[in-house]
């Protein structure tokens, strides 16, 4: 969870998903996290912000992406979904160790890809000079790493998609083993409240009866 927020409220549940809403530092800026609730890894964080007339703004996603409901909501056309299947498009979706990004839709064989660490950034490009991007790892960005580490950095080719792991240093990983126990800790007081209100539930029907 992101820090410096304010407290966080829990949305409607759905199966197999906890889904955290904060309000951040801006109270204009509504942050959401979705974390799987088996494994309690963070599947989704998407924040959007009002505009100057109080409209929410749409989704920015830093991990994850729409799900095909959502993504059934927009309208495109028949040249716009065809090019998007087509068009590189990069992902992140973490591990317990590490921060992944998946970018679909690179045919090319892995020896044709460069990644390397500059800066606070992972830059790829191809020997074919067929595709280039930058990424950034928001993460490290709010805690102004400024040098990522090449020995970090490692990289697969499957299915036509180049997956990047970097890492994830000690200070990352022990606050996410806090923000773990935080979480197990607020759910076992909610199962708790549950199941204190489905007991004095039964106490007040036994007495209407």
């Amino acid at each position: 969870m992101i820090a410096n927020s304010a407290p966080a409220t829990r949305q409607p549940k759905q199966p197999n998903r906890l889904i955290i809403s904060t309000r951040p530092s801006d109270p204009s800026v509504e942050l959401v996290e979705e974390f799987d609730a088996s494994t309690d890894l963070l599947l989704v964080r998407k924040s959007r912000k009002k505009s100057v007339l109080g409209r929410d703004g749409d989704w920015v996603y830093e991990v994850g992406e729409p799900s095909p409901a959502e993504n059934a909501l927009v309208s495109f056309t028949r040249d716009i979904r065809e090019c998007a299947e087509t068009t590189p498009k990069a992902t992140r979706r973490d591990s317990l160790h590490a921060f992944v990004f998946r970018i679909r839709n690179l045919p090319y064989p892995k020896s044709v890809y460069a990644v390397t660490a500059e800066g606070s950034h992972i830059v790829v490009r191809t020997t074919n000079k067929k595709y280039f991007t930058r990424l950034s790892i928001t993460d490290l960005d709010r805690i102004n790493v400024k040098a990522l580490q090449q020995s970090d950095l490692s990289v697969d080719h499957q299915n036509d998609t180049l997956i990047i792991s970097y890492q994830k240093p000690a200070s990352i990983l022990e606050k996410e083993a806090t923000d773990r126990q935080q979480r197990k800790l607020a759910q076992q007081k909610e199962s708790h409240r549950d199941g204190a209100d489905h007991v004095n539930k039964i106490k007040d029907e036994c007495r209407t009866q």
